[in-house]
């Protein structure tokens, strides 16, 4: 994620993006800066999983991060929402469905938001902070609410999956888009059957189907025309003598 370094906002910004899309400033790669140590001796570098277990001094807090197979289970406070809107091309989208796992999400703009979490203490000050990814608006999630978020680790961002708010003991769920799971597996599908439509094609002209097919359908209209003719023939022949009848008076 990046910040910018004039405006000095709470906005992160994709890695992509490099410039401020407010004053034009080049966008600078974020740093936590975490204040809330009041002495040197405190180490602030990155805390491992689950270490905020193993520092709890309240047992009736919940564990902020633990794990599920890949998936990563937050359970905390919100403490920022910064959602971000920009328009992208259909192709954009496909690619980054494709081949970033992100959802393809219907209709322009397409909406990102970072959702800052951090840990529930009720006996100490919060140490613990993530930023989250969530494809789409945030809905009813609000700054203070209880969350529990469901996220994957994925091209180094913690992507939110599944939310739910328990203030109000309902999911945030995203509108208006497909998982890039099926746009993968639709993709490959179509993939598939232009390839074996080609194929069909090229055996079709290659093993001289074409020249079959041709016969058919000369000896086809040839016989249609024949058996017309053989049908329409007395007509023909009585229309040809009331033309000469005519003609002659």
């Amino acid at each position: 994620m990046k910040r910018c370094p004039n405006c000095r906002g709470l906005e992160l910004y994709d890695d992509v993006e490099s410039r401020c899309p407010h004053c034009g400033a080049p966008l600078v790669p974020y740093v936590r800066e975490n204040g809330r140590y009041g002495t040197a001796g405190r180490a602030a570098g990155p805390i491992s999983p689950n270490s905020g277990e193993r520092r709890r001094t309240n047992p009736e807090d919940p564990v902020f991060e633990s794990r599920d197979g890949r998936k990563i289970i937050y359970r905390g406070m919100v403490v920022s929402i910064s959602p971000t809107s920009r328009f992208m091309t259909s192709p954009v989208k496909w690619f980054n469905a494709v081949f970033r796992g992100r959802p393809y999400q219907l209709g322009n703009p397409v909406h990102e938001t970072v959702i800052r979490l951090e840990e529930i203490c009720r006996s100490r000050i919060p140490e613990e902070m993530r930023a989250l990814i969530f494809y789409g608006e945030p809905g009813e999630m609000d700054v203070g609410d209880d969350v529990t978020i469901t996220a994957v680790r994925r091209n180094g961002r913690l992507e939110a999956q599944s939310i739910h708010v328990h203030d109000i003991k309902t999911d945030v769920r995203p509108q208006d888009q497909i998982p890039g799971g099926a746009v993968i597996a639709l993709s490959v599908s179509v993939a598939v059957l232009v390839a074996l439509f080609v194929s069909m094609v090229l055996s079709f002209f290659t093993s001289g189907g074409i020249w079959t097919v041709l016969n058919t359908l000369v000896g086809v209209t040839l016989g249609l025309a024949g058996r017309l003719i053989a049908t329409l023939s007395p007509l023909l022949i009585l229309l040809f003598a009331y033309w000469i009848f005519f003609r002659r008076r």
